[in-house]
């Protein structure tokens, strides 16, 4: 059983390429309750980046993982993306649906609350944080820029999430 867990994540973003994350390392660490200490660390370098709608997209990855069980060993995996695709995002395509008694806290409108069955807020439950009313926050309008953010977004949750299945692949092969 786990005594103790923690992660790192640490990140090289490349400014030259709207901060594409170009290399990274993600580490845990892990105190069994017998006191034995166990450990795993991937790496990611980003090889190969294509410039595909204004948005740094990575089409070669090189990943690295090392662990406790053996130190000496590291296993390297090569990705190649050979084909890529981008189209519109919709507001349905970005939106999330809690299931029913969900803690949300909306830092956006200043609120928290618990959502009821279809995922929508309870009345009854909707708080401000901090004592502040929503209604007399003014959220300053977002910058104009060329460079989409939820694109970007998309580019690294697709490399942390391309990290999270090889490193359950190598620890369920562990």
């Amino acid at each position: 059983a786990v005594q103790s867990q923690k992660g790192e994540i640490t990140l090289f973003l490349d400014p030259n390429k709207y901060f594409i994350p170009v290399q990274g390392t993600l580490r845990g660490d892990v105190l069994l309750e017998d006191g034995r200490k166990i450990w795993r660390e991937e790496t990611f370098e980003v090889e190969e980046s294509k410039l595909i709608n204004d948005i740094w997209m990575p089409f070669q990855l090189t990943i690295r993982v090392r662990t406790s069980i053996r130190p000496d060993f590291i296993s390297v995996t090569n990705i190649v993306i050979t084909e890529m695709e981008q189209g519109k995002v919709t507001k349905k395509d970005v939106t999330f649906h809690f299931p029913e008694g969900t803690e949300v806290t909306d830092a956006i409108k200043g609120v928290s609350y618990k959502t009821d069955a279809n995922g929508k807020p309870i009345e009854s439950t909707i708080q401000p944080l901090y004592g502040l009313d929503p209604s007399h926050v003014k959220l300053p309008e977002p910058p104009k820029r060329k460079i989409n953010i939820v694109f970007i977004v998309a580019g690294i949750l697709l490399i942390v999430t391309a990290l999270y299945l090889q490193f359950r692949k190598r620890r369920n092969k562990d």
